[in-house]
């Protein structure tokens, strides 16, 4: 918000941590620290900026009303004003209202055409929008860009971050080129608005509106109209018909007047007070339990319960119990929500509590590359790791995507045999580098370990991308990953042998029908198929309810708002950084080997002219032969013995030999372990069966038959050489 606020000369965020004192919940008072979020340097003097939701504060005023206070405009932090303002410095509490996202969504396009490298605009399509901008005051991004050909949206967005276009920033989203409005000033802005207004209809009165009948309300009051005036023969009484004649001079001859009405009668509960709280108390009890009975049982335990009742002489005797109808009715009639959460926890809740307001809602993703969302899937096919004797070691693949929010194509793919960690969020980091030359702007993912790792999140920050958490607990937040996810399983995943689609049918399925006895497909196998499915077909097909094909909206994107994404190239630097460390905090150099990771040595021509004994290492997550050690204040790339440096092999053959190396080693140590046994099993059975030669002393005819070898032939034919030289 500061950066285009021409009153603001600097700002940092997190200033240093104050004491403050508090007043807790208990009114006792407690010292504690308060860490602002902003430090605002203006002309007009320092301000400290503390930032909360509108909701948060309006319940720590509830709850904490000695500490938070509300004068009608603003929020207030009392300890941390009290003690800012011996400083001379003002305190302030920002709440963001519903222009805040907008002007939030905005800034940061603007600061991504700063950072795009190809922002120098030529003067002539500066002289082009002026002049068009002076004949017609105010255009769309979309009229600009069509009407006079610019290359792309970037030209518009430069003359707005450098001032020479006038775009309200909190008003129109310039991620949408058909809304975002641009003038050359504020004043031509304001006029060009009064202009569009006066040809603008006026909008419809809310309280004149009327309700519009559907078919069958419609048809009545047609058919009454018509016996009214005589077309046909009434069906009605006289004095029903009396009535209708006077519902239309009440009404000035208006025909809604005859549209049926609810019928009216008494609508009071026939319930006693006791009554209904009592069957209350019976769906709280027998209904909203963990054990998720259904209407029905609950209904059952709910009758024996009102019998007890009526023969303890709680209720009256007149009573009955009431239907299964009604009692289903008082079901539906009950708070979802708070419903769900007896029976399914804070998870069920989330699925069953209500959408939320659209005004409260995030600004939604209008351009590649703002905004994806990157998540995790244990995919339904079982995989053969390695095979030792007649065992075949299996595992299921973790399947890891990262997904654009506007156009829905998958960015980044990733297979690992381990729960997701610091590998797989590199690989997918890798992964849409290398196929995209960019990363998105921001990453949405949910509140798991391996997302709120100290890596990824420092990771991230290296490269300017914001990361945003999901609500713990609400898979709606994610439902478009889960769809996608969905569609893997029916359409990719259950098409071949080694699917776990056997498997969830229990005991109704054979073992040697399930998926580890049916698997086949190799990682190497797997990773080919899934990546063609994904980015050869799914990425190219439509989806859903658009009217273009994930691919098609990429591309549109793309060329109207090329500074979209944060620019990365695949460097050295950006390797070492989506690297992962190695298990130990420090390694042992030996000058004659080299690093000893994982039982493999690596060598570095460094290494050898170093005086470090102990060095820090990181994992290549996409090669196996290679490691970097931190070496005199840099990564030195050390290499395995026997690798080269430019393999001739595929990439993902070494991706996936990697991932087997590192996902797969338990079950590879297992593999081993077992042949070891095996070999060991062998030999025991062999000297069993096999009986133990005799040893006799050495005589001496057998000394005798050492010295001549003639004697010890045992009828063995021989092939005597005779050499006779010619004089």
């Amino acid at each position: 918000m500061c950066e285009y606020d021409h009153e603001v000369l600097e700002y940092w965020d997190q200033p240093k941590t104050v004491p403050v004192v508090i007043t807790d919940r208990r009114g006792r008072r407690q010292r504690t620290t308060h860490t602002p979020d902003y430090l605002i340097i203006r002309a007009t003097g320092p301000t400290v900026v503390e930032c909360k939701p509108r909701s948060s504060a309006e319940a720590l005023t509830n709850t904490r009303a000695k500490d938070w206070r509300f004068d009608g405009n603003d929020f207030s932090f009392e300890p941390a004003s009290s003690y800012f303002s011996e400083l001379g410095i003002s305190h302030r509490v920002w709440t963001p209202d519903d222009r805040s996202q907008l002007r939030s969504s905005n800034i940061d396009l603007l600061l991504a055409v700063r950072r795009w490298p190809k922002n120098d605009i030529e003067e002539k399509w500066r002289l082009r929008i002026t002049r068009y901008l002076a004949k017609r005051m105010i255009a769309s991004i979309s009229d600009l860009h069509s009407d006079l050909h610019l290359p792309d949206a970037g030209v518009i967005l430069r003359g707005i971050h450098d001032g020479w276009l006038y775009a309200p920033l909190d008003l129109y989203l310039l991620s949408c080129p058909e809304d975002g409005l641009v003038a050359l000033t504020e004043m031509d802005f304001e006029h060009g608005m009064k202009t569009l207004e006066a040809y603008r209809t006026e909008s419809c009165n809310p309280s004149r509106s009327r309700c519009i009948p559907n078919l069958a309300q419609a048809s009545i009051m047609i058919e009454r109209k018509r016996e009214l005036d005589g077309v046909c023969e009434p069906t009605r009484s006289k004095r029903t018909m009396r009535r209708y004649k006077a519902l239309l001079r009440q009404s000035n001859g208006d025909a809604h007047a005859l549209l049926p009405r609810p019928r009216p009668g008494n609508r009071l509960p026939r319930l006693t007070a006791d009554h209904e709280r009592f069957l209350q108390e019976s769906i709280s009890a027998y209904h909203a339990s963990p054990v998720g009975l259904s209407v029905s049982a609950s209904y059952l335990l709910y009758k024996n319960a009102f019998d007890d009742k009526k023969a303890l002489g709680e209720l009256v005797e007149s009573e009955f119990s009431v239907s299964l109808n009604t009692y289903a009715d008082r079901v539906r009639r009950r708070d979802q929500e708070s419903l769900a959460f007896a029976v399914g926890g804070k998870r069920a809740a989330n699925s069953a509590a209500n959408p939320i307001d659209r005004r409260d809602a995030s600004v939604p993703a209008k351009r590649p590359f703002e905004s994806a969302q990157a998540d995790h899937y244990l995919g339904d096919r079982t995989l053969a790791l390695c095979s030792s004797g007649n065992r075949r070691f299996t595992q299921r693949p973790w399947i890891s995507v990262l997904r654009d929010s506007c156009s829905g194509e998958v960015l980044a793919l990733t297979v690992g045999f381990r729960a997701p960690g610091r590998k797989v969020l590199a690989e997918l980091l890798r992964d849409c580098a290398r196929r995209h030359q960019r990363l998105p702007e921001s990453i949405a993912s949910d509140c798991g370990s391996d997302f709120e790792s100290t890596f990824y999140e420092s990771t991230l920050a290296l490269y300017g991308v914001h990361k945003k958490d999901r609500p713990s607990g609400a898979p709606k937040f994610g439902g478009e990953l889960e769809r996608l996810f969905g569609t893997f399983k029916t359409s990719i995943l259950w098409q071949r042998l080694g699917s776990t689609r056997n498997d969830m049918r229990g005991r109704s399925v054979s073992p040697s029908h399930r998926s580890q006895r049916l698997a086949e497909q190799d990682l190497i196998d797997f990773y080919h198929e899934l990546e063609s499915a994904i980015f050869q077909q799914l990425n190219f097909h439509l989806r859903g309810e658009r009217l273009n094909s994930p691919d098609v909206i990429m591309g549109n994107g793309l060329d109207l708002y090329p500074m979209s994404g944060v620019p990365v190239s695949c460097d050295q630097d950006f390797l070492v950084a989506t690297s992962i460390d190695a298990p130990k905090h420090m390694y042992v150099v030996d000058r004659s080997r080299g690093i000893n990771v994982l039982g493999r040595w690596y060598w570095g021509t460094g290494l050898g002219h170093s005086s470090k004994r102990r060095v820090e290492v990181r994992m290549d997550s996409w090669d196996e032969n290679l490691v970097y050690a931190w070496l005199d204040g840099g990564w030195l790339p050390c290499r395995s013995r026997g690798s080269l440096e430019q393999a001739m092999d595929s990439l993902v053959a070494r991706i996936c030999r990697t991932t087997l190396r590192l996902d797969g080693r338990a079950e590879l140590a297992e593999a081993r372990h077992e042949a070891d046994l095996s070999l060991a099993r062998h030999l025991t059975e062999r000297e069993r069966v096999t009986p133990p030669e005799q040893t006799t002393p050495i005589s001496s005819t057998a000394r005798d038959a050492k010295k001549n070898s003639s004697l010890c032939r045992d009828n063995i034919p021989s092939i005597a050489v005779s050499w006779n030289p010619q004089p």
